[in-house]
């Protein structure tokens, strides 16, 4: 593993945008600087105060703003048209995902593995403001029914079966969107 400070490009949703926390946390029990470039995530970055949260790279602005990094770590190749020190940084940690693991599990395998550490955390590490009541609303169940990616959607209809079972079970189900 290289030692010094580690960039996370934030991926297309909040879902995958939440599991690369691992990454972060990770990255951090491993002693490393670690900043995540994700607008998304800047709006969130009251949740995790522990990290570095900065707006996403825009292609003009990327080589300058990677340059201190020693690694670079993104679930795909390097754009088209990266220079060869980014290049040389990169680590597409897609490639180490598993089949048969769910996302939270892989994150912790992929952080084993960059930052050879024994025993990964599998939490985000999200810690929630202080001004919020914990469970304030014990009823209430978030459904966020959409993802960047439609293969990993549910058919609407079985998101409506869930709602309705909860609402039968005495829950408050609530369908939230992002953007």
């Amino acid at each position: 593993m290289r030692a010094g400070p580690v960039a996370v490009l934030g991926g297309q949703g909040l879902g995958d945008n939440l599991l690369e926390m691992v990454l972060l946390e990770n990255a951090q029990k491993a002693g490393l600087q670690v900043t995540m470039f994700c607008s998304r995530m800047c709006e969130l970055s009251s949740w995790f105060p522990q990290h570095s949260i900065a707006p996403t790279l825009h292609s003009e602005e990327s080589e300058q703003a990677l340059a201190d990094f020693q690694m670079i770590l993104f679930p795909k190749a390097p754009w088209p048209g990266a220079s060869k020190v980014v290049a040389k940084k990169w680590f597409n940690y897609g490639r180490l995902y598993r089949k048969n693991s769910n996302r939270v599990e892989d994150m912790a395998h992929i952080s084993a593995q960059i930052f050879e550490l024994a025993e990964p955390s599998l939490h985000p590490g999200i810690r929630p403001p202080a001004s919020l009541e914990h469970r304030r609303h014990t009823k209430r169940v978030c459904i966020h029914p959409t993802s960047a990616e439609l293969s990993k959607n549910w058919l609407p209809q079985r998101f409506l079966a869930l709602a309705e079972r909860l609402q039968g079970k005495g829950f408050e189900p609530v369908f939230i969107t992002g953007p």
